[in-house]
């Protein structure tokens, strides 16, 4: 039986930053071994979610920011807060981001970063400048707290509570007795979580359990194309162009997408019936923030276990108008478009600007309005129908989209 493995992660940041062969010798400043002051803690952390990321607030030396917890990422602070803590570059590096863009920083050693009341010290750190990003100045304030600290810590991370637990002791943890349980696999710098997934308890592979991501399963293409040889997967049961997103260095180029259906997905002892996950053209496989919906997850590093305690029943059909917006210059584009879903259906084509949906203009935005303008995507996928009104080549349409429900834990 062939079995996958993971061996080229070195780091992968901003909802998947970056992948560098393991062979390539890390910079001296990223051999810097961070450390912990507490002997023995328990912090409870409020965090807030949006589009499944997590945020919470941290102090850097002594100042507060607002940070984006990754376990996909390293540490990153923005170029702005190095400056302000005056911060010595001691090295950069480059790497290519989760769209295949490369991507320079600088790097440095931060002395403290506190959350809540556990303090770390000593840190690897990224310098970002997240100015080139249409939204990166509204999304980024301090930046990112990303692994390499993770093994310093046990991890509890409660969507429904809105809470985030750091402890040394798990004992001291509820949602732990008679949870399921995987394997957590730990590798080289930037120590991100490895678990093991496996598909109809037959093909199995490794995948790195990124918070950055916010899919339950982002599944490599070549993972994909290996589930079809051996007819694990009929065929592919949709297909869609364009981006997932903005990474470290921007859009991508367009690249197809497929979905896959999978009638048994299982991380250890956890598993999931019947469901729909998209392809990536970047290895490795990535497992992702949507599985917080469901289950308060524990990643016990003393152990070398994750623990997850479901609390609901997982979200298996959801409706979609199949399209996802990115922002250029202060205006709205589609850069993500189903083939199959109402939008393509409608005439709609990649890239097409959009103008208003239904009643809201979003033809001349302000620089403080985008973040709010994807923010409203959520609240618009609720609705049962909208009115586009799009540009193309110069020309003005309107189109009427009416939602079609998919069996999906994807899009």
């Amino acid at each position: 039986m062939k079995k996958h493995t993971i061996w080229i992660i070195v780091f992968y940041m901003l909802t998947g930053f970056a992948i560098a062969n393991s062979t390539q010798q890390l910079p001296e400043v990223l051999n810097t071994k961070p450390s912990i002051t507490n002997k023995k803690f328990k912090s409870v952390i409020p965090i807030d979610i949006w589009s499944n990321k997590i945020f919470l607030n941290a102090k850097v030396n002594g100042k507060q920011y607002r940070f984006i917890l990754d376990t996909g990422s390293p540490t990153l602070l923005t170029k702005k807060v190095a400056k302000d803590l005056g911060l010595e570059v001691k090295g950069e590096n480059t790497g290519k981001d989760a769209n295949g863009n490369l991507v320079k920083m600088e790097l440095s050693i931060l002395d403290q970063l506190k959350i809540g009341d556990v303090e770390f010290r000593n840190i690897p750190i990224f310098i970002f400048d997240p100015s080139n990003l249409e939204l990166g100045d509204s999304i980024f304030d301090g930046g990112i707290i990303g692994s390499e600290i993770m093994p310093l810590s046990n991890w509890q991370i409660n969507f429904e509570k809105k809470e985030l637990i750091l402890t040394n002791d798990v004992t001291q943890l509820k949602f732990i007795n008679n949870a399921q349980t995987a394997k957590l696999k730990i590798y080289n710098y930037p120590f991100t979580p490895i678990l093991e997934y496996s598909i109809d308890d037959t093909f199995k592979d490794h995948a790195i359990f990124d918070t950055g991501n916010s899919e339950l399963l982002h599944l490599y293409d070549r993972a994909f194309e290996e589930l079809k040889r051996r007819k694990l997967i009929d065929s592919e049961v949709g297909k869609a162009f364009g981006t997932f997103g903005e990474s470290g260095g921007g859009r991508g180029q367009d690249t197809i997408f497929h979905l896959a259906s999978l009638k048994q997905l299982s991380f250890g002892e956890l598993r999931f019936k019947n469901i729909k996950v998209w392809t990536r053209p970047i290895v490795p496989s990535l497992i992702g923030a949507k599985i917080f919906e469901s289950h308060v997850v524990t990643l016990d590093y003393v152990n070398k276990v994750v623990y997850f305690h479901k609390y609901r029943d997982p979200i298996t059909r959801q409706e979609t108008f199949g399209f996802k917006p990115y922002f250029k210059n202060q205006s709205v584009y589609i850069g993500f478009l189903n083939e199959s879903s109402p939008a393509a259906k409608a005439g709609l084509q990649l890239h097409d600007q959009i103008l208003k949906i239904d009643d809201s203009d979003l033809s001349q935005l302000k620089p403080t309005e985008l973040l709010e303008v994807l923010e409203n995507f959520s609240t618009i996928q609720q609705r049962q129908k909208i009115e586009i009104t799009f540009k193309r080549n110069g020309l003005k349409s309107s189109v009427l989209l009416r939602k079609k429900e998919l069996s999906s834990l994807g899009f």
